[in-house]
């Protein structure tokens, strides 16, 4: 048997289970807890003016302009406030037992070989089930996401976390009680972080008729277990019973998809902020010059996307609503527009409220911080190491300090909120 490390188990655990939540303000910086805000920057001293012969030069002049004749909030909009963040970014014990229950699929042993087609045994975790079935949201058949009418079964891997609502609700199915014309019925829900943005988050019902299952038995949570199989290496060097190993091995694993789940939890409690101050603010114009470059920017890249899948989706109009997250004939271009208006004003209400609050100066530490983020973002993406003379020259001074006045702002408001996980 193949060993492995569980900190690679779990990596690809969280890749095929992987968080990706939309930042409140999209940004190019290497960590999703620094938002980009706009605005031309400031000069460091010794340093040359930022903006001269730059594109930049064309954008919105945070530091420089009124913000009061674009936006205006009171104070008492970002004075303490709940927020109630999703409750499945909580990690629970549940989600600890699906993340072992992973591991020992990684190492699970065939009952009979994996030649044998069995139809008359009931599904079990670690089963492979071979399943043609239909998605219907609202009761209408969702055909991308459909694979009943499939000349070959689609393999679930019941433990591998492919889509776990759907492999517990198959855990007790026999094969043989199901088939095209009388389907079995399992209501399932989508993760919030589902790859398919249309998808993500929605309950759905799957009508399901398992072909066949390959059987197989998942190893018991034991020392030997840990230590040989999964390479697990124990914190102490004795222990006096299985007990005490595994339940720091259950501790290391919660420990993990916390820390995994940080920078969505980070980013969920900003976009309940931002929602609110944007609700609570009066806008009264948007500096259309911010608004174009960020809709130029967005649709850039769909574009740069698209150029890729136009095999599949001739149209721009047949690819953006997917890329988007929006249904199929979505108006995805009057959606894009509203979000980079949201963005926009999230900028305006960042340098409004670093005004207001005296946060609109950036030190030396601000800086370094940003640039920081950047060297450490080059070395664990490509691997290629860049020093901060070409993260200066390259990211360039005005998004810097856009990040470090961003980054200022936002740690003000959390400070000041309190954020709670809301009911299943």
């Amino acid at each position: 048997m193949l060993k492995r490390t569980i900190a690679l188990l779990l990596a690809a655990a969280l890749a095929v289970g992987g968080v990706s939540v939309l930042t409140a303000c999209t940004s190019n910086a290497p960590n999703e807890e620094t938002t980009t805000v706009g605005g031309n920057g400031g000069q460091l001293p010794g340093e040359p003016a930022p903006n001269e012969g730059t594109e930049e030069a064309k954008r919105f002049d945070y530091f420089a302009a009124d913000l009061t004749q674009y936006v205006t909030i009171d104070r008492t909009a970002y004075e303490n406030d709940t927020f109630i963040l999703p409750a499945d970014l909580e990690v629970t014990d549940g989600d600890v037992e699906e993340y072992v229950r992973y591991a020992r699929f990684t190492c699970r042993v065939s009952v009979n070989g994996t030649d044998t087609k069995t139809t008359d045994k009931p599904l079990a975790w670690g089963d492979d089930a071979y399943v043609y079935y239909r998605i219907l949201v609202d009761g209408k058949e969702i055909a991308a996401a459909s694979h009943m009418d499939d000349d070959e079964p689609t393999r679930f891997g019941l433990g591998s976390r492919g889509l776990p609502s759907l492999e517990e609700a198959l855990i007790g199915l026999v094969p043989a009680d199901t088939s095209r014309e009388k389907p079995a019925v399992l209501n399932i829900t989508f993760p919030s972080t589902y790859g398919v943005g249309a998808l993500a988050g929605k309950d759905a019902v799957a009508e399901v008729y398992v072909a066949y299952s390959v059987r197989y038995t998942l190893p018991e949570v034991t020392e030997k277990f840990l230590v040989d199989d999964l390479q697990y290496v124990p914190q102490k060097t004795f222990y006096a019973s299985d007990e005490a190993i595994i339940k720091e091995f259950y501790e290391y694993v919660e420990d993990y998809l916390e820390s995994s789940v940080q920078n969505a939890v980070s980013l969920a409690k900003q976009n309940a902020v931002w929602d609110k101050l944007i609700a609570a603010a009066d806008f009264i114009s948007l500096p259309e010059e911010e608004v174009s470059y960020y809709y130029d920017q967005r649709l850039s890249r769909i574009k740069e996307s698209h150029s890729s899948q136009a095999a599949n989706y001739p149209t721009l109009d047949e690819f953006a609503p997917l890329y988007m997250g929006l249904e199929i004939g979505a108006d995805w271009e009057t959606e894009l527009r509203c979000q980079v208006e949201r963005q926009v004003k999230i900028e305006m209400l960042c340098f409004a409220i670093a005004k207001m609050e005296g946060l609109d100066k950036i030190s030396d530490e601000d800086l370094q911080r940003e640039i920081d983020l950047w060297v450490d973002y080059y070395a664990n993406q490509s691997n290629v190491p860049v020093t901060e003379a070409e993260v200066r020259e390259n990211v360039g001074l005005p998004e810097l300090y856009r990040q470090a006045i961003s980054y200022k702002v936002q740690t003000f408001l959390l400070d000041r909120m309190y954020f709670m996980y809301g009911e299943e």
